[in-house]
């Protein structure tokens, strides 16, 4: 008897987890632009900047050898983005396990979080792909590298504290939302 409803329960606990882990389509597409964000604004930053220094003169290396260059940093700078994902997963799961009514509330949060994080991000990469110093962008990218186990965790520090300016205000708007709403 005992063996018959353990095993009943723990079919059931399975059930239950397989379905935690569904997202609705809506929400594992938002999660997946988190990611997907990261990649493209990084790539676009260093075009940007290269052609940037190209218009004002500043001699540059050439598209093979800069997108080369740009390849470590891009990933580097999706590391921020990466653990705002997973952050987001979990907060996202939890709303969805809780309070279904919050969910739209917590997507216009994590949108907001979103947006500052890519601001801050953004702002970073922009300055180290138009750093003109001894070396240029090619010593940036080797010592950015060889620094890492300092320069990726104050990268994610930044980038946490621009998400958490940006899902307060997206908590404002989410909250400005709802009165008009009602």
């Amino acid at each position: 008897m005992d063996s018959a409803r353990r095993r009943w329960t723990d079919d059931a606990m399975d059930q239950q987890r397989d379905t935690e882990s569904l997202l609705p389509a809506r929400d594992r597409f938002l999660l997946l632009m988190i990611l997907v964000v990261g990649v493209v604004l990084s790539t676009m930053i260093g075009v940007a900047g290269k052609l940037y220094l190209d218009a004002n003169g500043v001699p540059t290396v050439g598209w093979g050898r800069g997108v080369q260059l740009m390849v470590p940093v891009v990933i580097w700078a999706e590391v921020p983005y990466l653990v705002y994902f997973l952050v987001a997963q979990i907060f996202m799961r939890r709303a969805l396990r809780t309070d279904r009514a919050t969910v739209p509330r917590v997507r216009v949060v994590l949108l907001g979080g979103l947006i500052g994080l890519a601001a801050v991000v953004g702002y970073t990469l922009f300055g180290m792909v138009t750093y003109v110093g001894p070396g240029g962008f090619g010593e940036m990218v080797a010592m950015m590298l060889a620094l890492s186990m300092f320069t990726l965790p104050w990268l994610i520090f930044k980038a946490a504290v621009g998400a958490v300016i940006g899902a307060l205000l997206g908590g404002l708007l989410a909250r400005v939302l709802a009165e008009r709403r009602s």
